[in-house]
């Protein structure tokens, strides 16, 4: 069910890109290897591009009880998924490559901070080639999807002794540089996001234990200002 509700949303009669944003640590690479491996266990899709094989190396650090390492390359890693589970035979055949061209935290962040310092940046220019890449990413793209891990910073006890406090901090670092990102992608796509799904994913959900409904509360009130532009651009934001 949540799968439909996370596919659904996006039109069936093209190719689809949907880049998978976050800043360094929060598990990109890790959300599309659980992705992957799912899509391909029941027959959604495949890989169908990992020059590196980020892919198997997880599979090896997984199967020994290891976390993933800190991405320290750049690595296009594309997926492919053809059908939905249990949808009628009309909607079941779709086609949505999520890709992840994966780059290195500190690089990343970098980049984020170009993101703040050139507020009216629409693409194109040499002078910030590394936004003039991000931009090419994201003109064009018919989905975001933007993953964030509340506890990054925190062990689950540091998290518990003052939950509204690690929340702030966690919204702080993470969530508000993604919200300027979503914001660049409206200023490359000529001002218009016209019903771009834009999912901000809170994993570890069993580690922080805050249930969703309190999520999407504090994202809402949190993120009052930059929801009702994003809004204004036609952009439908969602927390997952």
């Amino acid at each position: 069910q949540q799968w439909e509700r996370c596919v659904s949303p996006f039109h069936r009669d093209q190719a689809q890109k949907v880049p998978i944003l976050g800043i360094e640590g929060v598990g990109k690479s890790s959300v599309l290897f659980t992705l992957t491996h799912y899509v391909s266990v029941n027959d959604f899709g495949c890989l169908i591009e990992d020059p590196d094989q980020i892919m198997a190396s997880a599979l090896s650090l997984v199967m020994r009880g290891e976390p993933l390492p800190a991405t320290m390359k750049e690595s296009p890693i594309r997926l492919t998924i053809t059908r939905i589970p249990k949808a009628s035979p009309d909607e079941a055949q779709i086609h949505v490559q999520i890709t992840c061209d994966d780059i290195p935290g500190i690089k990343f962040r970098r980049l984020l901070d170009h993101v703040r310092t050139h507020p009216n940046y629409k693409g194109g220019g040499a002078d910030v080639p590394e936004l003039g890449m991000f931009c090419s990413l994201l003109k064009g793209c018919q989905g975001l999807l933007i993953i964030v891990d509340l506890i990054r910073d925190r062990t689950q006890d540091e998290f518990s002794l003052d939950v509204a406090a690690s929340l702030n901090a966690a919204f702080s670092e993470q969530v508000g540089p993604m919200m300027a990102a979503v914001d660049l992608a409206a200023r490359v796509n000529g001002g218009q996001l016209q019903n771009m799904p834009v999912y901000f994913v809170f994993t570890k959900g069993d580690l922080h234990g805050v249930p969703h409904e309190r999520i999407d509360s504090f994202f809402k009130r949190a993120n009052a200002i930059q929801l009702q532009r994003l809004k204004g651009f036609g952009a439908s934001v969602k927390t997952y």
